[in-house]
């Protein structure tokens, strides 16, 4: 194989389909679409187009988010979907609102991305959803994570598949340069953009960029950095088979979306694999993204060992009790009511509701809450079930009901209550989330 750009370029395209065919799943249904998050930098054009190419016999489509951060980005999206009409590749613009954010900007239209990106990989039925990032990003994140203190929980960087939100999410380019890829780009004459907010010293990740350009005459190289995350997702793995081996024991999963944790089979085991197990329902409950940070999540798992436990933390409530520790969604951090337009819709980040009949754009999906219990309790022809009488009252007060526009409650699915206008609609409820082990 030549050693010159030719032969670089084609070494890149062999090696992205080899992970293509390894990661990608085979469902047998040519027409279930590969998704492919698509910024317009180069990162995603270069994923767009390898996909693409490999992806002969597959449908693929498209989506780009669009923070409205930036007076170009509109125009870019628009470029986007200009170059996936000229390859055949269905594209849509997704609108995010960060207008008002406090805090954390970057996270912020993080989570807003990931939260678009999984609404319209499930209307579109996604076997999965591709996403762009490189060993570039590896090493950066590493680094970061490093001047954070991180454990091996965030050393080991990013995971080139995991399941979130009822989506495979796969990066398929971890073991690929980004230069790599944008000789790939130039080969095919496809341009990309370049976010000038890459080039702006207050983002930790430009930081992290210039620090590994200073500490390469050292060997603290892209290259290097990445071999040790890969080493650190090994042994990531290792652990988190110790935490599944302590969930079967210490962990059990209620009809509601609670768990209920062993304290004494906790305290038999490792600490660290406690704190795994913990951090994994929380996050499995809330539908956050990120475990807690490790002084309140020790904080908490010390609570729940010595049954103690009254606390919020990640947004779930976490009570001791006669029988455990119950953790459960904190029903005041629960999602807001969402309009039941299609057959199926995701709320809170737990629940997927799928419906036979769409009953119109004046039904919501939402908390049952105070109001809902209420009206339970009120109606004459509704007998509770054993299960739901007896869980406590802030597992109940988040599970999902249906509700109309001007506030009659139409069904509590997990309390068994329809109502007669929606008993022929065919509602179900599955947990996305808090899936048994």
């Amino acid at each position: 194989m030549s050693g010159g750009p030719e032969g670089d370029v084609a070494a890149t395209i062999r090696a992205a389909e080899a992970v293509f065919t390894r990661l990608i799943p085979d469902n047998g249904d040519p027409n279930q679409p590969i998704g492919v998050a698509v910024s317009g930098g180069g990162d995603s054009m270069a994923l767009l187009s390898l996909l693409a190419e490999w992806a002969k016999d597959r449908s693929v489509v498209a989506a780009t988010v669009d923070h409205g951060l930036r007076p170009e980005s509109a125009a870019e999206a628009a470029e986007v979907a200009r170059h996936c009409d000229s390859i055949g590749v269905a594209h849509q613009t997704l609108q995010a609102d960060l207008t008002g954010t406090p805090g954390n900007l970057p996270a912020a239209a993080r989570a807003a991305r990931y939260r678009l990106l999984a609404g319209w990989a499930c209307d579109q039925r996604c076997a999965a959803v591709l996403l762009g990032h490189t060993m570039d990003d590896v090493a950066e994140t590493l680094l970061m994570r490093l001047a954070r203190g991180s454990g091996i929980e965030g050393l080991a960087a990013m995971q080139p598949a995991w399941q979130a939100d009822g989506v495979l999410w796969l990066r398929p380019l971890l073991d690929l340069r980004r230069a790599a890829l944008r000789r790939v780009l130039e080969a095919r004459s496809i341009v990309w953009v370049e976010d000038p907010t890459n080039e702006e010293p207050a983002y930790d990740r430009v930081k992290a960029r210039q620090a590994l350009a200073a500490l390469a005459p050292i060997g603290i190289s892209i290259d290097s950095l990445a071999k040790s995350a890969g080493h650190l997702r090994r042994q990531r793995r290792v652990l988190e088979r110790a935490m599944r081996t302590l969930a079967r024991t210490a962990r059990r999963w209620g009809p509601f979306g609670e768990a209920w944790l062993e304290p004494d089979a906790l305290a038999g085991d490792e600490r660290d694999t406690a704190l795994r197990l913990l951090a994994d329902t929380l996050q499995r409950i809330s539908g956050a993204p990120y475990r807690p940070r490790f002084t309140p999540l020790g904080d908490a798992l010390d609570a729940v060992l010595g049954g103690t436990a009254a606390l919020t933390l990640s947004g779930c409530v976490i009570r001791s009790g006669r029988t455990g520790a119950v953790i459960c969604r904190e029903p005041a951090a629960c999602a807001g009511r969402v309009a039941l337009t299609g057959h199926s819709v995701d709320w809170d980040r737990r629940w997927r509701i799928t419906i036979d009949t769409i009953p119109g754009s004046d039904t919501f999906v939402g908390a049952i809450g105070e109001a809902g219990l209420s009206a339970l309790t009120a109606m004459e022809d509704w007998t509770p079930p054993e299960d739901w009488a007896t869980a406590p009252r802030e597992v109940r007060l988040a599970t999902p009901a249906l509700w109309s526009a001007d506030g009659p409650l139409l069904a509590a699915p997990l309390a068994r209550f329809t109502a007669e206008i929606a008993e022929t609609w065919g509602l179900d409820v599955k947990n996305i989330a808090a899936n048994a082990d």
